[in-house]
């Protein structure tokens, strides 16, 4: 940029030089012209290059911002589950339910608090414990 600034000075000295010694200064005042319209558009196209790198660096730090929050919600989840791994590990419901407890007790206790046998058996022991809706 610096040398472009440096001609443009050379040529205005030599139009002033050939306007002292009364000559044509068409050809150098054109070539001035183009010289500015030159350093105009390189300083709109950086302005513009400019403007873009500010935009993609903001967009950037959006979805950095946006992945933060989305590890940070990710990794407390995980936390819950390790959590009510930990407290659950000594004891298999699906296997007490299966094995251990008598149907009839709870298909009682349902009937009771308005509770319907579907909601905590799967279907597999649904079909299992058919029997116990008929007794």
């Amino acid at each position: 940029m610096n040398a472009t600034i440096e001609k443009l000075k050379e040529i205005e000295r030599q139009i002033e030089a050939r306007k002292k010694q009364d000559k044509n200064v068409a050809a150098l005042e054109k070539s001035l012209k183009s010289k500015r319209r030159t350093i105009a558009s390189q300083k709109e196209r950086i302005r513009k290059m400019k403007s873009k790198h500010t935009e993609r660096i903001r967009k950037l730090r959006q979805r950095l911002d946006d992945r933060k929050l989305r590890d940070k919600t990710a990794l407390e989840k995980q936390n819950l589950k390790i959590d009510a791994q930990k407290e659950t590990r000594d004891y298999n419901l699906t296997t007490s339910l299966k094995s251990y407890i008598d149907p009839r007790v709870y298909y009682r206790w349902g009937e009771k608090v308005g509770y319907n046998l579907k909601n905590y058996y799967s279907k597999t022991l649904q079909r299992k414990f058919s029997w116990v809706e008929k007794n």
